[in-house]
């Protein structure tokens, strides 16, 4: 079970480094003196189940700044704090994406639309607080849902 989660959990999905098809607008305008890159023809979305961790993520901050990646963080409301200011600045400073994985650990599943959306909204909310920015997408931890989940998620539009 554990194997799964962190496959569907990481999404590792090698990216072609090919020119784009002659043709397409996979193209970027640049001065004369800066190097032009194509667009790859497929891309792909890096993301983390993060909690934010003072000591571990920027480890992983620091992989993906020496590759020039980007990533979202899935990130848990109570880990979202002052000790953990300096990272989450670190991670919007790259450029990377801070999504909400409520406000615990445990799975929403069996849980009242209202838990559910307390969750989600307290974890949107310190979100915005420290990033200044609504987050864009949820994932539910342990990717578990039923149907109070989906119903709770399309009350909040989130």
């Amino acid at each position: 079970m554990k194997k799964e989660f962190l496959i569907f959990s990481l999404l590792f999905l090698v990216f072609a480094c090919q020119s784009s098809p002659e043709g397409s607008s996979g193209t970027s305008s640049t001065s004369s003196s800066e190097e032009v890159y194509p667009v790859p023809d497929k891309l792909c979305a890096l993301t983390f189940d993060d909690g934010p961790d003072a000591t571990l993520t920027p480890k992983v901050l620091d992989k993906l700044e020496k590759y020039n990646v980007v990533a979202t963080f899935f990130m848990i409301g109570q880990k979202i704090g002052p000790s953990t200011k300096a990272v989450i600045d670190r991670i919007t400073n790259m450029g990377c994406e801070i999504g909400n994985h409520s406000y615990g650990y445990d799975s929403l599943t069996g849980k009242t639309v209202d838990e559910i959306k307390t969750s989600v909204s307290n974890t949107s909310a310190l979100i915005e607080q420290y990033t200044g920015e609504k987050p864009k997408f949820f994932r539910p931890p342990n990717l578990a849902v039923d149907n109070t989940v989906y119903m709770m998620l399309s009350i909040c539009h989130l």
